[in-house]
């Protein structure tokens, strides 16, 4: 038997595949059915030491959270960055803004309904975009997030973000097997989060491990990405999460 990558394994949670479209050479325009404009979340993967065998915007896990976006009415990105080469930051967070404006750009996406969904190592993107471009989004959601940039130099500080947080929405998922060296720095955040009277919904999954959504096939995880992504495609719908009668 071949060993596959874990980034390769399958969605945890059954969804009708979603045909996307090149909206760029590093990003993936996922659009639902009719004229729109519809609200739209890009999806940023986290970072890779070295070069996968396939990039994420073909990783099922991401494909797989977009089609759930699209199936909420909600259209999604997914963006394949430079962190996949390592800890390029500047040059990743320079995608993920392109990225971001070139699907705003199209007829079928509002350009006032954005957010952002930050994943594993990518969260000092996700400092950044608080700190330094909070005009660009209003909801934030945040998955295993690595959330330290004490290793980058010149770069926004946690405290930064959580000043940058004001009307935002956050979503955060964490869990209770985390890497040792996340589960710190995403405790200190919630916690400033939260002093700071921001809108939070905090979806905690104690018995689950980082990359449960690919890797770690339980109920509660897939309960846990339904609430997220409910959240998310509620707040830029503008309309109640507990009315639709959706259980994903």
């Amino acid at each position: 038997m071949v060993n596959r990558p874990g980034y390769l394994n399958p969605f945890i949670l059954d969804v009708a595949g979603v045909a996307p479209e090149a909206l760029s050479d590093r990003a993936d325009l996922y659009l639902p059915e009719g004229p729109g404009p519809f609200p739209v979340v890009v999806l940023v993967p986290g970072m890779l030491r070295e070069p996968p065998e396939v990039g994420p915007r073909e990783w099922p896990v991401f494909r797989g959270y977009a089609a759930l976006l699209v199936s909420k009415g909600v259209a999604a990105v997914v963006v394949g960055h430079e962190l996949t080469h390592g800890p390029q930051y500047p040059e990743a967070l320079r995608t993920v803004l392109r990225a971001l404006d070139s699907a705003t750009a199209r007829p079928e996406v509002d350009s006032k309904r954005t957010a952002f969904w930050v994943f594993s190592a990518g969260g000092p993107l996700a400092l950044a975009l608080l700190a330094e471009h909070g005009d660009r989004f209003e909801s934030l959601a945040l998955t295993y997030p690595l959330l330290e940039s004490d290793h980058l130099a010149d770069w926004p500080s946690p405290d930064a973000a959580v000043a940058g947080l004001g009307d935002h929405q956050l979503v955060m998922t964490t869990v209770g097997q985390e890497v040792p060296d996340l589960a710190p720095g995403q405790r200190a955040f919630l916690t400033a989060a939260r002093a700071s009277g921001a809108e939070i919904e905090h979806i905690d999954l104690p018995e689950a491990y980082h990359g449960f959504d690919s890797q770690d096939p339980t109920d509660d995880g897939r309960r846990a990405i339904g609430r997220a992504v409910r959240s998310v495609a509620h707040r830029l719908l503008g309309t109640d999460p507990m009315t639709d009668g959706t259980t994903v």
